[in-house]
C-alpha cells in the first residue's frame, strides 16, 4: 500500500448524482435537519443562528445546555445522512471506476457519517475490507474515522434504554451492553430507527463537534482508528479531498506529523492548503486540483508513479 485517499464534507457535498440532494458541507446542515423536523426544528430559535455560523459550536452548546436532546439530534443526522444513496454518475463512482486497477495499492478513508463511498464500490460489485467489521483483507481498506450511519447498535431483547439524557458529552454513553452491526442498506437503517427500543440510542458516530468523541460503542471508532495510526506509519503520501483542516481533530491528524508521508490537496479553498503547509512545515504539501471530478487524471498519474 502506497496511497491513503481521505475524504472530507467537501468530497460527499459536490460529488454530484444521488438519490436526493448530496449531504450537505456543515454550515448548510442544519437547514436540511430543520427541514425534516424535530428535533432540530425545536432548537432552531434558540441556537439556529449559532449551528449556521458552526455547526460544531451549535452541538456542543446543545450537549452543555440541552442534554436530553443531544442524542436525538445525533439520531436524526444519522437518520438523514443515512438515507442518501449514490448513484452510478456520482464522482465516487467514477473515482472507484478510475483508480480500480490499483485498489489494492491504496486505502479507502474518510471523515464522513455518510455512505455514498461504500455504496459505490458496491455498486460496481467492488469487494471492500471495511474495518472493524471485516477481518479480512479482502480489497482494498476502508476506514471511517468518525464512525458512521449505518453502524449501528442493537441491545439484546430483554434490555430496553429510554429517555436518556446526556450529562457529559464527553463520556461513553452506552459502552459493552450493545452490538455493533452494519447496515448494508438504507432500509436497513431506516428499519432500526423505527424499533422503539433502539429509540434512545444514536447509530455510532462520534459527535459533530470538538474532540469528536463518541457516545454509543466508542470502542468500535477506537479500533478504526488504531487501523488509521498504523496504516499512516506505512504510506508515503495521503491524498486530502474536500477535507476541512481542523487542529482539535489529532486523531486525523498527530499520526500524519508523526510519518515520514507527504501530502496532496484537492480542495478548491486554498486557504486549506496555506493551513496545511502551516501545520506540517517539513512535509512536501501539494496542491493537485480544485475539485474531485476534475483531479482524475492526476489520481490517476500519481498511482501509475506509485507515489
Amino acid at each position: 500500500m502506497s496511497i491513503v485517499f481521505l475524504f472530507g464534507a467537501g468530497a460527499s457535498a459536490f460529488s454530484g448524482e444521488c438519490s436526493r440532494e448530496p449531504p450537505p458541507l456543515g454550515n448548510e446542515l442544519f437547514d436540511r435537519l430543520v427541514k425534516i423536523g424535530s428535533p432540530a426544528s425545536e432548537l432552531n430559535d434558540k441556537y439556529g443562528e449559532t449551528f449556521r455560523k458552526d455547526f460544531e459550536a451549535g452541538m456542543r452548546e446543545i450537549a452543555s445546555n440541552e442534554g436530553a436532546l443531544a442524542i436525538p439530534l445525533l439520531r436524526q443526522i444519522g437518520k438523514y445522512l443515512g438515507s442518501i444513496e449514490v448513484r452510478s454518475g456520482n464522482t465516487y463512482c467514477e473515482f472507484i471506476k478510475e483508480i480500480q486497477p490499483y485498489l489494492n495499492e491504496v486505502c479507502l478513508a474518510t471523515l464522513n457519517y455518510d455512505c455514498l463511498l461504500e455504496q459505490a464500490l458496491s455498486i460496481l460489485n467492488i469487494d471492500f475490507s471495511l474495518k472493524p467489521f471485516c477481518t479480512d483483507d479482502v480489497g482494498p481498506s476502508l476506514l471511517k474515522l468518525h464512525g458512521s450511519s449505518n453502524w449501528l447498535p442493537v441491545i439484546p431483547e430483554n434490555l430496553a434504554l429510554s429517555n436518556v439524557v446526556v450529562s457529559n458529552p464527553e463520556m461513553a454513553l452506552v459502552s459493552g451492553v450493545t452490538k455493533a452491526c452494519y447496515a448494508s442498506s438504507t432500509e436497513a437503517i431506516e428499519k432500526w430507527h423505527e424499533e422503539e427500543r433502539f429509540s434512545s440510542l444514536a447509530p455510532i458516530m462520534c459527535n459533530y463537534a470538538e474532540g469528536k468523541n463518541c457516545m454509543v460503542n466508542p470502542e468500535v471508532v477506537a479500533q478504526v482508528q488504531e487501523f488509521w495510526v498504523n496504516t499512516i506509519a506505512q504510506v508515503k503520501l495521503v491524498v486530502l479531498v474536500g477535507v476541512r483542516y481542523i487542529s482539535e481533530d489529532t486523531q486525523v491528524w498527530d499520526c500524519i506529523e508523526a510519518s515520514e508521508c507527504e501530502l496532496a490537496v484537492i480542495n478548491p479553498d486554498k486557504n486549506e492548503v496555506l493551513q496545511l503547509n502551516t501545520r506540517f512545515p517539513t512535509k512536501n504539501v501539494r496542491d493537485i486540483g480544485n475539485g474531485f471530478s476534475e483531479s482524475m487524471p492526476a489520481i490517476v498519474e500519481m498511482l501509475k508513479n506509485g507515489i
